[in-house]
């Protein structure tokens, strides 16, 4: 693989991507429970005893620990270093993949590299906490969404304005496009998830859904977002399939445990927005060539 800048200069997404991991868990754990992720410091979900120094080291400090609290001796999750060790490639990807314009090649593919860049580690966020606790925090989707299109405004600054037009200009033009999608999107979910009310009398879609989904268009556009939207729908039914012929719940969580054939599609959805990112262009690419 030949890269257009020097090998090392990976060190530093590398590195980001451990802090923002391991920063990611504590939100993981937290947020869903409505507790500060600033104070208090890090500490044993289970013994609430501080963690010092070097036993926050991402990843190093699990082995280092074997896996237990040094305290009570209790199991720490594996969830911790997978999600560092989980958001650290994803950041070490999208330096590559999108990266280059930090080094020379222009600003589009900077700016490309910093929203795919945020967008996965909010889906990593967003997928285990819906799994975990059956919820997806505002903080993520809609901080997310106001993320999203404050980054593509950013992106379209250095673009030329149409000529001989003061008002509604080539950034403005794509900004109130990528707005009015997404105010789009979340109307046909809203509407979607009132008729399913009227006609099964209970809820097939939550809030929190249609909030990812208005994230995802904010980020990613229409086309990417429908894509990553259907990708989700085929996956999260197929394990709905397989969980009513298990006759099981999607866990054992409290969360879970009395929706019996409910699936958390927050987390099928964080998937197919990760699929579109990486692979989305291509698919709709392939899907295109046999519509001409």
């Amino acid at each position: 693989m030949n890269l257009p800048f020097p090998l090392w200069l990976l060190l530093f997404p590398a590195m980001l991507g451990l802090a923002c991991g391991s920063f990611l868990n504590v939100c993981i754990v937290r947020m869903p429970k409505g507790q500060s992720v600033v104070r208090p410091g890090s500490q044993c979900p289970q013994c609430n005893t501080p963690v010092r120094a070097w036993q926050n080291i991402p990843i190093l400090s699990w082995f280092l620990l074997r896996g237990r609290c040094r305290a009570c001796r209790k199991p720490i999750s594996i969830m911790y270093p997978l999600v560092e060790l989980a958001v650290c490639l994803w950041f070490l990807f999208c330096a590559v993949q999108f990266g280059v314009g930090y080094f020379g090649t222009g600003a589009d593919a900077a700016m490309a590299a910093i929203s795919y860049t945020l967008l996965g580690w909010l889906l990593i966020g967003l997928m285990l906490m819906d799994a975990r606790d059956g919820l997806l925090p505002d903080a993520f989707t809609l901080g997310g969404g106001l993320m999203g299109v404050l980054l593509l405004a950013a992106g379209t600054v250095s673009l030329p304005a149409d000529a001989g037009t003061v008002y509604a200009t080539t950034p403005e033009k794509i900004v109130l496009h990528r707005l009015g999608w997404i105010i789009l999107v979340t109307a046909s979910l809203l509407l979607m998830r009132w008729i399913y009310r009227l006609v099964r009398r209970r809820e097939g879609m939550g809030l929190g859904d249609v909030k990812m989904t208005a994230m995802l268009t904010a980020f990613l556009g229409l086309r990417l977002t429908a894509l990553a939207f259907l990708a989700a729908c085929i996956v999260g039914t197929m394990y709905a399939a397989y969980v009513a012929m298990r006759g099981k719940s999607f866990s054992s969580n409290a969360a879970w445990a009395n929706r019996r054939n409910a699936v958390p599609f927050g987390s099928f959805l964080a998937i197919g927005g990760l699929v579109a990112i990486v692979v989305g262009n291509q698919i709709l690419a392939w899907y295109m060539q046999f519509l001409r």
